[in-house]
């Protein structure tokens, strides 16, 4: 454990226990995969980006006992009034390990989740999205891969430390930060490579009718999360405004029931942004999900609310800190991001080099 993240948790726990006994708070989690090692994974998904089954099942057992867990609606339309910790879980994307290893470990528990959903990978099962693409090419790629940025070609070998590590990084920050056209046309020249070495496998998200039938006890509410997982604040007027909307309307016909949030796709820092807040409000929904850590309070902007994101690799340890101590959490984060900005300023990064 690295020695920030030791005093971090430190700091959570000193909250938990001094401050935090008399004065709770809200916040919201996000996951996005949960692995059972023992089934078999639909289509392409990397070991590596999901919760293991077992460490999900002791940390929704442990939320059950130790704080109030809620739905989103409850936590964003109603004032916390007692000094608790009120908690609601959320997933973003839409893959089938949601409701085949997730959605009985979270009945089992009884706790709800509002479940964001990407719907061109829904509906399309040979659509790899891109970030799989990368892992796929990572774990089974040995040759060099020609990629196409721009008119700017590079032939990243995947069995080599610096170009692993470009792919694992600069890829994917290019990627994150690109229009949807940009984004396709480096997409196509990777899948194109990978080609060329593997066959491209079926992707891992859940279909229309299994999305369907896991609405049926009332315990998943779906969300939007865009059509194509586009970064929205890079999205063009009428291409934000077909993202939001398709996605929601696609969702709506699958459920019959009207969307009431939404979650930026990626969700960090300039994932987002006042216009593409504007459209989703515009869409219907009642509010939306970045990716900033943070709990709620009076001044939250509903239609940037922040969540705590569970990664693969946290220890229970680090999960109890982070959701006992979140306010702390929230301020260390501040500092750091600070610092950062700081470190960076001035200096720019060239991602295609």
């Amino acid at each position: 454990m690295s020695t920030l993240l030791k005093v971090t948790n430190l700091a959570c726990v000193i909250h938990a226990k001094t401050f935090g006994r008399y004065a709770g708070h809200d916040l919201i989690l996000c996951y996005h995969s949960v692995r059972d090692k023992n089934k078999t994974t639909r289509g392409w998904l990397a070991p590596s980006r999901s919760v293991d089954s077992q460490d999900f099942e002791a940390q929704m057992r442990w939320l059950s006992k130790a704080v109030e867990v809620v739905t989103l609606q409850e936590l964003m339309d109603s004032p916390r009034t007692r000094e608790n910790i009120r908690v609601a879980v959320t997933f973003d994307d839409g893959y089938f390990d949601n409701i085949d290893v997730a959605l009985p470990i979270l009945r089992q528990h009884g706790i709800p989740i509002t479940w964001f959903v990407a719907t061109d990978y829904v509906e399309n099962a040979k659509l790899l999205p891109w970030w799989d693409l990368i892992d796929l090419a990572l774990e089974q790629c040995r040759k060099p891969l020609k990629i196409d940025i721009d008119g700017f070609q590079r032939s990243p070998d995947p069995s080599g430390v610096s170009d692993r590590h470009w792919l694992q990084t600069n890829l994917r920050q290019i990627l994150k930060s690109s229009s949807p056209q940009k984004r396709d046309a480096i997409t196509e020249t990777l899948r194109e490579a990978i080609s060329h070495e593997l066959d491209i496998p079926e992707n891992s998200y859940a279909r229309k009718q299994e999305i369907k039938s896991a609405l049926r006890d009332g315990l998943v509410e779906l969300g939007g999360h865009t059509a194509s997982h586009p970064n929205v604040a890079l999205c063009e007027s009428q291409e934000l405004i077909y993202e939001i909307t398709s996605g929601k309307r696609r969702l709506e016909e699958i459920s019959g029931q009207p969307l009431n949030w939404f979650a930026y796709p990626f969700g960090g820092k300039g994932a987002f942004s006042n216009v593409s807040a504007e459209a989703v409000k515009q869409a219907g929904f009642k509010g939306a999900c970045t990716l900033l850590s943070g709990t709620l309070g009076k001044k939250t902007n509903c239609f940037m609310t922040p969540r705590f994101a569970v990664s693969p690799r946290m220890t229970m340890e680090t999960f109890k800190a982070r959701v006992l101590g979140a306010p702390a959490y929230e301020a260390m984060e501040k500092l750091r991001s600070n610092f950062l900005i700081r470190k960076t300023r001035n200096y720019g990064k060239d991602f295609a080099s």
